[in-house]
Formats: structure tokens, sequence, C-alpha cells
């Protein structure tokens, strides 16, 4: 195929050709295009090029490179060795798909290869390949989109769908851009990632894993959104904007080896959406990986830290931040001196939040020298001194059931141990922390303590026309089945943090009345069997296990959005409510923290297998965002002025009813079981402008009924979308 100036090669099917492309010669580009849905292969070679001709991939489809080029694509078939040069112009795509299938398909190594355009154009890498060539990311000027909604799926500007690929060249920022490994592929970057333009964020994407080991320089902030792990173990100076950021997806984001390591910075990271940022000194020991001085908040999220195993590791931060949601520190201790340190712990951790010290490894228990968390200032314990950190956790095997309050002395986190274990009828100090163990009514109307853990299993707790106040609002269950409330109030003042260990079970057989919010915490499972009241905080938030409904219709007492009468609902990732077929209304509900974190499985579940009626109403024109599942049997019903934003895919079989506001599915937000939509004086968006364009948002049977309602259907740039409706 010759091509003359100005010209350029269109398929409109799928199918392969063997045809020697003969490009033009002098300054010029020359177009390939192939329309959306299909794919072209190349199996021979481009040949006959000038030093500046330049090929520029168009429209929607996917175009394939198979074929060994000849240096600077100078050759032919027939003399295949002719005019060797380096391009100045190179591959540049900007729409649609160009997938290297071999990695001398573009000739020499200095051969530039471009993606114009963060959305809807990427270049994909055959497993199997390395691939030496400089690539530069998003060259168009001012496109800024963060990189996490790159690309054609979900995946990023240059990305590997399967096998194990490497690019060995330099990846040039331009603008903001997006890396990513789809589940099960590896994307290996031995080059540098630069930053060449703006401030520019680099995001990595997608379930598989990424390894980092050429370096990052001059990076305005690194993202990290999905399921899968990417691990540095390369240089990073220190980012100029964001920071580092983990948006959620239950992935991983690791710092290791010899040299992976954060500059000194003192820019907040943040780890949201079940996500972990992993700090791993088992192949080599680096102390203060993040740079030393940064804060870090974390809002459902973990932090693991590894220490070598011959010499002692360190890591310090700044601030911790535990915000709404479960958040976790985790120590893998190795035998070694181990030590975190962190300046405070801002607001003794924050109202609706959980944070959980874990440790496993060899399992030394926090507070000894091969398990220390430092704070420089120390947490504010209830009661003062010789309490507890009442939104805190300590799992470390201190005691046979495996978790107790979090606790702060000799200049360590540790287990809190000093319980009252006398009879709860005998406890006369009500700054106590009691352990109950056994079965125990209450005798008198009214009995104060300070926190209660409750042990053993097969144990009921009770008290008819009783109230138990406890001061600092934390309630602990571990070990078997046990039972609290039957016929008695547990009243605090402050948030109730109520925790039910992993593999235990809490019936909470009467109320429990918080003056400011109930938050629920660890992986066992509660059974709400007696109506629960917020008065002040205004939130039920779940930050892990199971938690049923056993109640009746609105087991959760419910607000109707007056000052300070309205009952909001966060379910964290890995958390699940069982509203067991009851209808249930809430105010707002959504992700810990209200982070818009773009992405699927960044929230919990809401679920029945019953048919059960789920009722939101937000208010004050906000947006808030989920990005959990609501499944099963449910129906769901939206009301109020705010705008909801869904960002993974919701499997409920129920209808689906929009009253006033806006209903947004966006990223990987779909309604994909759902039976029927009625929009009233509100709207219903699909949106495919985020991180994926979806064909199927919503089934293409499912009726809809629009009463003074609209929908409203956004695109993907440099896609062809669609979306059928019923």
């Amino acid at each position: 195929v010759l091509m003359a100036s100005g010209t350029g090669l269109r398929g409109t099917g799928t199918f392969s050709t063997a045809r020697d492309i003969r490009l033009p010669t002098g300054t010029t580009t020359t177009n390939f295009e192939v329309t959306g849905g299909n794919t072209l292969t190349l199996s021979a070679p481009f040949s006959n090029a000038s030093a500046t001709t330049q090929v520029i991939k168009a429209d929607n489809g996917t175009l394939v490179l198979a074929a060994t080029s000849s240096p600077g694509w100078g050759g032919t078939i027939s003399n295949p060795s002719a005019a060797a040069q380096t391009l100045t112009g190179g591959l540049n795509v900007s729409a649609g798909a160009v997938r290297i299938d071999n990695p001398l398909a573009l000739g020499l190594s200095a051969n530039p290869l471009a993606v114009t355009q963060e959305q809807g154009a990427q270049i994909e890498l055959a497993g199997g390949i390395t691939l030496p060539n400089p690539i530069s990311l998003n060259t168009t000027t001012g496109n800024a989109l963060s990189g996490l909604a790159g690309g054609r799926d979900g995946l990023g500007s240059l990305l590997v769908r399967s096998g194990t690929a490497t690019v060995s060249g330099t990846v040039n920022m331009n603008n903001d851009g997006g890396l990513g490994a789809a589940t099960g592929a590896t994307f290996n970057l031995t080059g540098a990632i630069n930053n060449t333009g703006r401030n520019s964020i680099v995001s990595f994407l997608g379930g598989g894993t990424i390894n980092v080991a050429g370096g990052m320089t001059a990076i305005h902030s690194i993202y990290k959104l999905g399921s899968g792990t990417t691990r540095i173990t390369s240089a990073v100076t220190a980012p100029s904007g964001n920071g580092i950021r983990l948006f959620g997806g239950g992935g991983t984001l690791e710092f290791s080896g010899a040299a992976g390591a954060v500059a000194t910075n003192t820019i907040t990271n943040f780890v949201w959406g079940g996500d972990t940022l992993r700090l791993d000194n088992t192949a080599a020991n680096v102390n203060n990986r993040l740079g030393g001085t940064s804060p870090l908040q974390m809002s459902d999220g973990r932090l693991v830290y590894v220490p070598n195993a011959t010499v002692a590791s360190s890591e310090t931060f700044g601030v911790l931040t535990a915000a709404h949601g479960r958040s976790v520190i985790r120590v893998e201790t190795s035998g070694q001196n181990s030590t975190l340190t962190f300046a405070s712990v801002a607001n003794n951790i924050n109202s609706g939040g959980t944070l959980v010290f874990e440790s496993a490894g060899t399992g030394a228990l926090f507070g000894t020298a091969a398990n220390t968390v430092v704070f420089t200032t120390a947490p504010t314990l209830v009661p003062a001194t010789t309490g507890i950190l009442a939104r805190g956790l300590v799992v470390d095997g201190s005691t046979p059931d495996g978790a107790n309050f979090a606790t702060y002395s000799s200049g360590s986190i540790r287990a809190f141990t000093n319980y009252d274990t006398s009879n709860l009828n005998a406890v006369t100090t009500a700054t106590n922390t009691v352990q109950v163990g056994s079965s125990v009514a209450m005798n008198t109307p009214t009995r104060t303590i300070n926190a209660m853990k409750v042990t053993g299993g097969g144990l009921a707790l009770t008290g008819p026309g009783s109230t138990l106040t406890v001061t600092s609002g934390a309630l602990l269950a571990a070990g078997g089945t046990s039972a609290i409330g039957g016929g008695m109030t547990l009243y605090s003042a402050a948030d109730i943090g109520f925790n039910v260990a992993d593999g235990s079970t809490l019936d909470v057989n009467g109320p429990l009345w918080s003056g400011g919010l109930i938050t629920r915490g660890l992986g066992g499972t509660a059974n709400l069997n007696a109506r629960q009241y917020v008065l002040g905080g205004n939130w039920y938030i779940f930050n892990g296990g199971t938690t049923r409904l056993n109640a009746g219709d609105n087991t959760l007492f419910p607000g109707m959005g007056a000052p300070g009468g309205q009952q909001n609902f966060s379910v964290s990732q890995g958390a699940t409510v069982d509203l067991n077929g009851t209808a249930q209304l809430v105010g707002v509900f959504y992700n810990p923290n209200n982070n818009a974190t773009n992405g699927a499985n960044v929230g919990g579940t809401i679920t029945s297998a019953t048919p059960a009626l789920f009722a939101s109403r937000s208010s004050g024109g906000t947006n808030h965002y989920f990005g959990g599942t609501i499944s099963g049997a449910v129906t769901t019903l939206f009301g109020g002025t705010g705008t909801r934003w869904y960002t993974s895919d919701n499997t409920y079989t129920g209808r689906t009813a929009v009253l006033g506001g806006g209903h947004v599915l966006i990223d990987s937000g779909r309604m994909s079981g759902t039976s029927g939509i009625d929009v009233n004086y509100g709207g219903f968006y699909m949106r495919n402008s985020g991180t994926l364009d979806l064909a199927d948002r919503v089934p293409d049977t499912t009726p809809i009924t629009l009463r003074g309602g609209y929908i409203e259907y956004n695109g993907r740039a440099q896609t062809a979308s669609t979306e059928t409706l019923g």
C-alpha cells in the first residue's frame, strides 16, 4: 500500500493484513483510522518513512502492530535495512487504542510514542514484550483529569491487559496520566517516570500488578485506584502537590526494596476506601520510606508496616488522622525492634472513626521493643492517665479472646488489660473499665462505668427497666456469642462505639442510646434486636462485620432532616448491613467521610435476602458519594434535594424511585438488577466521563417512568458511547 502525502488508511472491520505499507516521505502525518469495535492488525512493517514522518492513530477502534519494523521504518519488504534513521514524529494515539504485539514494531528504540488525549486513547502492551521506546502521555495542553479517568476502560493511557510486559524507556507525563494493569497482568516499569509538562499526577490503575523500578521525578502527586498492587522499589522525589492518595477498591501501594522511598516532604498522604499503604523492609531496611515528616490521614484505610528481620526498623510520620470509617495500623513483626512514630493523633480519633492496631508476623505485643507505636504528643485517655483511647482497639493476642481496648502508657500504644472483673453489681467506681465474663442482671435502676468488655460467650447482661451509662461510649464483645441489654438501656452522652471481634456474635436486645452517634466496629456479627437511637451526632456508622436489623421497620430510629434530627448512614468497605426484610429510612448515606473515591468496591454492602425497602432523604443540595453495593431483594427510594453519586454496581432486584434531587451513575456505577425506575421531579444521570465507559448502566428492558423528571446521558470523549433503555 503506497501512501501519498496527506492520505490515510481507514479500517471499518476486523481483519489482518500483511501488505507492505509504505509511508509518505517528508514532513507529513499519516492517519490510521479504525472504527469503534473493530481491530486492524498489521502483520507487515511500516516502511519508507523519512525522519519527520508521523503516524497518527485516530477513531475508536484498535490498531495492532505485530511485525518487526526496520530501524526508523525506513526500509521496504524487499530492502528492509535501507535508510535507518531516528524518527522525530513517531506514533501518536489521539483516539482508540494501539496494541503493540512486537517490541520491534517501532524500529529504533529512540523512536517516540505518544498518547495525546487522556480520555478515549491508550497504548496497550501485549504480554511477553519489553518496549524500550520513550513514551509521552497526555500531550494535549490543558488536559488535567488526574489520570483516574484515563484511557478507554479505566486502565489508563498506557497499560498491560494480560501476561507480563515491560517498558524500559522513559515515560514522560506531559499532563496527568494513568498507568494500568488488568487483573492477572503484570506491568514492569524499569525506565524513569518523569514530569515534563505541568505538575502532573501519576495514577496507578486496575486489578493487576505494577512494578516501578526506574524512579519517579518531579511528580505532583501519586494516585492509586483499583484492587491491584503497585510496588515501588525505586526513589521518588518529594511530591509537589497532593502527595500520595489511595482512592480505594481494596488495592495496595507498596514501598519496598533498597531504594523504594519518597524524599522528605510535609504533604498529607491519604488512604481511603479499603486500600492498603504497605511499607516493607523485608528485603532491605530503609527507615522513613515516606520521608519522615508527612502527615497521614486514613478513612477506611490500612497502614501495614513490615520491619526488617536483621536490624531495627523505624518510620516517622506527622499527625495521624483516623477519620470516619475503619482504619487499621498493622505491624507484621519480625523479632527485631520496630518503632512507628506519629506526631499526634488528631481529635483522639475522629468521631465516627474506628482505629485498630493489629499485630501479625511473629505476633509481638504492642508496647514491646519489637512493636512500639509512639505518639510524640500522647493521646488523651478516658479517664486521663489510666483509661482507654475510646475509639481505639488492639488486636495482638494480649488476651485469649484476641481483642482489647487501646491505651497509651510508657511511650507506646498497648492493649488495655487493667479491667475491673468484679460483678457488675459490685462496681462502685464510675471511672472503671469493666470486663463481664458471666451472665448478670443489674439490681439497681442506674449504674455508671467508663467502658465495658464482654468476653467468653454464652452470657447475658440484663436489667429490666435499668440504665447502664457508659461514659466513654466504648463497648467490646470478644469471644463466642453474648447478649446485652435485655430490658436495659445502654446510654452514653458521647458517641457509642460498639465493637464485635472477628468470629464473635453480639445480640443487642435493648436500645443503645447515644447523645453523639453510633459506630459499629471490628469483623464479628451484631444482631440489633431492639430499636437504636441517636440524638446528637445524627449518624449510624458501620465500620466492619455484619449488622442485622432484627427489630422490624426502622430498627435504626429515623429522622427527617430537621436541624439536629437527621439520622445519617455510612457503611465502610468490608462491612454489611442486612435489612433482613425490613423498611429502613435514613438521611444521607455515603462512603466513610463522603470520600469521592471514583471507584468500585470502596464502600460496604446493604442487602436483604427477602423483600426490603431502603429509603434515603438528602438535603442541602450537596453531593453524596457511595461506592459500595446495594444487593438482594431491596427496593430503593431516594428523595430530597442533594445529588447522589454511585461509583459501583448495585445489583438489587427491586425498583428504584428517585423523588427529587440528582441520581448519578458514574465510574463503575450501575443499577444492573433493578426491575423498574421511577423518576419524580428529579434527575437520573448516566455519565461516562469518569473512569469507565459502560454500555449497560441499567438493564436494557427495565421500564422507566418519568413524572416531571428527566434522564440525562453523557458519553465519553473520543468514544462511541451507547446505552439501551427499556
